[in-house]
């Protein structure tokens, strides 16, 4: 399989999405390199114009954890639909036998599709974030993470917000790719159940 429509994200991009699984020594140079980044007139805090792309690349960075998790998905899949044709032929099913249950085997356990669908949703929202006007884009984030309200992300608040922001974005990610996953999943059972009793 292919990198999915092609994204390969950015230095950020890639930073943000290794934090989940950093030991802490990676994970503060992670933020330290994050931080240069973003505060790169060396202000020492991140006004509205400097999160927004800190939140269109948390998105990017959700697209490419998604892309890695869907290649893994997609590898155990092809495994168990050959496990399942192997053990139909074994089983004296013949060639169509094993091809639908390699077929059936592979409609449940590969959510790819379900994960196409996601993250195509995602770049195109990360495509709306950047027409969106900075202020507006950024006012839930900053409201909530901004403690001392002074219009400003400090960066105590940068790596506390990071550490609950990405983790939120991420599981809302995977349940979208859940729930396309198991819509897809009932017409698949539905249709092999229903080839399976054409060839009893």
């Amino acid at each position: 399989m292919g990198n999915c429509f092609g994204f390969k994200g950015n230095q950020n991009e890639q930073d943000l999405s290794s934090l989940r699984a950093a030991d802490a020594d990676q994970r503060q140079a992670t933020y330290d390199r994050l931080w240069m980044s973003y505060d790169k007139e060396k202000k020492g805090s991140l006004d509205s114009t400097q999160i927004k792309p800190l939140l269109i690349e948390c998105v990017g960075a959700t697209v490419l954890t998604l892309m890695a998790e869907k290649q893994r998905a997609h590898d155990e899949a092809e495994k168990a639909k050959q496990k399942a044709k192997d053990e139909a032929k074994k089983a004296g099913f013949g060639f169509m036998g094993s091809a639908i249950a390699g077929a059936a085997v592979s409609s449940v356990v590969d959510p790819s599709e379900a994960y196409d669908a996601e993250i195509k949703g995602l770049k195109e929202s990360m495509a709306d974030m950047k027409s969106t006007d900075h202020a507006e884009l950024t006012k839930a984030f900053m409201g909530k993470h901004d403690k001392n309200k002074d219009g400003k992300v400090e960066r105590n608040e940068f790596e506390a917000a990071l550490a609950d922001f990405l983790p939120k974005l991420l599981t809302k990610a995977r349940k979208g790719v859940a729930e396309g996953h198991t819509e897809k999943v009932a017409g698949n059972v539905s249709t092999m159940a229903t080839m399976a009793e054409m060839m009893q």
